[in-house]
């Protein structure tokens, strides 16, 4: 087990003559390991533990102390094999025909419009939701988003294109406070709540 001076990177500056050499003589052990095989650095810990030279404690200091390691020269670095995360880039936009099998696969017109709105304006699923008709401005293309993220108030752009879509839909609806009603406004879980 790491002392807990080990946090304090006492071995960095050479401090206790007796802690000094219980970290030598771990770094030894463990660069006998790496003499029989290569690891990373979290199949080396895991390895350690196993054997019972190491017990459970924090990785960050187990890979200081290897660092530490590298540096005087007791671990050899070209026995560590360096992991490297692989980063899938995501697409910049969704294709054509991705939006149309997504709106295929709504079924439900209220989901629909509010999925479309969010994509076309990018709004938040918190923002979509609570929506209120008065905060739709036609004439000037923008839609108020009240208590946003950080609790605060931001315009949105409204492209003309849908202008028709959200009128349509506003018909549907009839005199409502917010552009996407609650169906069930009266059950427990949505008490007090009419979006």
């Amino acid at each position: 087990h790491l002392p807990e001076e080990a946090k304090q990177e006492v071995v960095m500056h050479y401090g206790g003559c007796t802690i000094y050499k219980a970290y030598i003589h771990l770094l030894e052990r463990i660069a006998k390991v790496l003499l029989e095989k290569t690891y990373n650095m979290s199949e080396l810990y895991e390895h350690m533990i196993y054997f019972r030279v190491l017990k459970p404690g924090y990785f960050k200091d187990f890979n200081r102390l290897i660092k530490f390691g590298v540096r005087e020269g007791i671990i050899d670095q070209n026995r560590l094999i360096s992991v490297k995360k692989q980063f899938h880039k995501l697409p910049n936009v969704l294709t054509k025909e991705q939006l149309v099998q997504f709106f295929y696969a709504c079924n439900d017109a209220r989901s629909a419009l509010a999925c479309f709105l969010a994509f076309w304006c990018g709004f938040r699923t918190s923002e979509v939701i609570r929506i209120k008709v008065a905060d739709i401005d036609f004439h000037n293309c923008l839609i108020k988003v009240v208590q946003s993220k950080r609790d605060k108030d931001r315009f949105v752009p409204f492209i003309p294109k849908i202008h028709h879509v959200v009128k349509k839909w506003l018909e549907h609806i009839g005199n409502q406070e917010y552009l996407f009603p609650s169906y069930e406004s009266h059950s427990y879980a949505t008490v007090n709540t009419h979006h």
